[in-house]
């Protein structure tokens, strides 16, 4: 999604106010390209270029568990079943990198 039409999306009522903090921190990423997929269906990619991550939201709640809590409440997300990637591993480097 281009950055237009990401600030259209991060500037509905229609997101959750976690979901649109978190993804104006994604917008941040340079190194690599994260591919997100919300609960309503709507599809996001922050960053450009490899390495490639995927990220699949399951419940809203996820965003507002890593504002509360930061990478534990992203793991807990996780274990409960609130998100999933096809490569944890090269989700979590992906976010590693980009931890500025």
């Amino acid at each position: 999604m281009n950055t237009a039409s990401l600030g259209a999306t991060l500037s509905r009522e229609t997101l959750p106010w976690h979901a649109r903090q978190i993804l104006q921190l994604l917008q941040g990423i340079a190194h690599g390209s994260l591919h997100l997929d919300l609960p309503d269906g709507r599809k996001l990619s922050f960053g450009h270029g490899t390495p490639e991550a995927w990220l699949s939201i399951v419940e809203w709640r996820v965003f507002r568990d890593i504002l509360a809590r930061g990478d534990i409440g992203f793991a807990e997300a996780y274990l409960a079943g609130d998100w999933d990637t096809p490569d944890l591993t090269g989700l979590l480097g992906l976010l590693a990198n980009n931890r500025q």
